[in-house]
């Protein structure tokens, strides 16, 4: 079958040019697969497209409770794999040849490269509507390597109308006014007019700003809420999508006509109550969620059978009798289980990138130190700084006197102040002292994440007060940060919220950029979460495959020796059973 003729068939490229589609038709590649054959397979990281030419397939998935059903099938010009080409995501079903089958793949990486080549190429694809959205979502900078969002929206419009209802109301009185004396005495109304538009305006356009930086988003991974004010305020509240325990929507009267809610979203933690004011179309955010985390469970489900196949085939010796589930050309390797990247890297700022040059010279102490798997976070260099600052003037003030003390100077100070230079001498000392004790306390103070837990550690110098609590990753429940003020946001510092499940809450206090902060919590609080699982499942399969070994024993039948073989054998052994 002519290639261009098959690819005319499959609907994403049913409205494109004879060119484009020769030129697609230049990335495809033929394959054949012989009956049995597995195409894809389910939590497969997707890496093409594919096309049917000839032969049949059924497409089967495993739901969210492990059970694995036949959902379709596949024939002659049929196609499958759209968001794979655009997304690169796992695949949601496994696709296996019915009989011998012949199809085309066009490769993830192939047709990207096209696209950067043919900006018009994209605009005549009939991309499904709900992987267009997709591609439209943003992607912020705290997303890791292969999170995508599924659903993104900002606050409803109401709540922007709240915020510039009075001045509205106000501008429209003075615009009155201006016109009713306009009628009946003449003033120059221009310059009463253009200030107070400017203002207005001015105000819209501030609000604006800041209703448009709020957000909600749902990604592959969690769900999140920011809220923002530029240079005065940022929140960030996120936690992962299986933390989940209920969602609950309450609407008021104008809320039920206008279309929005208010969503409460709760975990396990203690204040785990997570709720997102004046959300468009609250139901739609609720589905998204739970329509996510179903999808996260039947991918586990999948990758799990595939491993507990791998188990009983290696445990009970069937290498032998029963093929191996080989993937067939054109596709990824099979399912894994997540690896979970490296926190995204958030730019600093000039100034803490030149605190970080003075830390790695060594003139003053890091505020972030990574030492055999663990992070040890302490507060901002500012803070340090400014508890610093006042013993440093005490100890250059009475340090200067102590030094021209010495020398008869002033020579006021000496004549009418008893024991003038030991005075200036102790004080200096004493500024010294406390200079030390704020440099130790700030460097008591720390801030740590193990690959398995969470610790807060606070204590003063010598021997006085300590207080350390620590708290699994797993116990997590949700991690927000706050950057409080316009000083905040210029020195890059902020405060790390993270709720457990049974320890309370985790505040990092006054941390250097916060935002990295959080996302490396989350990284491997999610790493923890699938190391935790993995082991889980592993003991699970040995466990299986343990009982299916005992009971192939109890049902195969014992074969009896060769006729003289063990009575050699028990010659040899001198007739005893050892």
């Amino acid at each position: 079958m002519d290639s261009i003729y098959l690819l005319r068939r499959v609907p994403l490229f049913q409205n494109l040019s004879a060119d484009y589609l020769s030129r697609i038709a230049q990335l495809a590649e033929w394959h054949e697969a012989a009956p049995g054959t597995r195409l894809t397979y389910q939590a497969g990281l997707g890496a093409a497209l594919f096309i049917i030419e000839e032969g049949e397939c059924v497409i089967r998935r495993v739901d969210e409770r492990g059970m694995q059903r036949p959902v379709g099938m596949l024939g002659p010009g049929d196609s499958f794999g759209v968001a794979s080409l655009f997304l690169g995501e796992r695949r949601d079903a496994t696709v296996i040849a019915l009989t011998e089958v012949h199809y085309w793949t066009i490769h993830r990486d192939d047709f990207q490269e096209l696209l950067a080549d043919e900006p018009q190429l994209e605009r005549q694809l009939n991309i499904p509507p709900d992987i267009r959205e997709r591609l439209r979502a943003p992607r912020f900078p705290w997303l890791e390597a292969g999170e995508t969002v599924v659903y993104y929206t900002h606050r409803h419009w109401i709540f922007f109308a709240r915020a510039i209802g009075l001045a509205t109301l106000l501008m429209g009185a003075y615009l009155a006014i201006l016109s009713f004396l306009a009628r009946y005495v003449a003033f120059p109304w221009l310059p009463l007019f253009l200030p107070a538009s400017i203002i207005y305006g001015i105000f819209l356009l501030w609000h604006w700003i800041d209703w448009r930086n709020d957000y909600f988003a749902v990604t592959t991974y969690r769900f999140t809420h920011r809220e923002r004010v530029a240079l005065i305020y940022e929140s960030r509240r996120e936690a992962p999508l299986d933390r989940v325990q209920n969602i609950h929507i309450q609407r008021f009267l104008l809320g039920r006509l206008l279309g929005y809610g208010d969503l409460t979203i709760q975990t396990a933690a203690d204040v785990g109550r997570i709720h997102f004011h004046t959300v468009p179309k609250p139901e739609v955010m609720r589905e998204a969620i739970w329509a996510e985390i179903n999808r996260a469970q039947s991918m586990r489900q999948a990758i799990e059978r595939y491993r507990i196949h791998e188990a009983l085939v290696s445990h009970l010796n069937m290498e032998a009798q029963v093929p191996p589930l080989e993937i067939a050309p054109g596709e990824d390797a099979p399912p894994g289980l997540t690896e979970i990247p490296a926190a995204p890297m958030v730019t600093p700022g000039l100034f803490s990138r030149s605190l970080m040059w003075l830390a790695q010279t060594g003139l003053i102490p890091p505020s972030r130190i990574e030492l055999q798997g663990q992070v040890i976070w302490r507060k901002h260099w500012l803070f340090l700084f400014i508890h610093t600052l006042p013993p440093l003037l005490m100890v250059l003030f009475f340090g200067t006197l102590t030094l021209l003390g010495f020398w008869g100077e002033p020579g006021l100070f000496v004549q009418w102040i008893p024991y003038y230079v030991p005075i200036a001498l102790l004080l200096t000392i004493i500024g010294m002292g406390w200079m030390w004790w704020e440099f130790i306390d700030w460097g008591n103070d720390q801030y740590i994440l193990t690959e398995e837990r969470i610790i807060d550690i606070e204590r003063r110098p010598l021997f006085f007060s300590e207080h350390r609590r620590d708290a699994s990753l797993g116990m997590i429940q949700n991690v927000s940060l706050h950057m409080p003020n316009f000083i905040a946001a210029v020195f890059n510092y902020g405060n790390v919220l993270v709720q457990t499940a049974g320890a309370g809450e985790f505040t990092f206090d006054r941390v250097g950029n916060p935002r990295a902060v959080q996302a490396e919590i989350f990284q491997r609080m999610q790493a923890y979460r699938e190391a935790q699982l993995e082991r889980e499942a592993s003991r699970r399969r040995a466990e299986l495959a343990e009982w299916f070994s005992v009971y192939t024993e109890l049902v195969r039948p014992v074969e009896s020796p060769v006729e003289g073989e063990g009575e050699e054998q028990s010659e040899q052994d001198g007739g005893e059973i050892r």
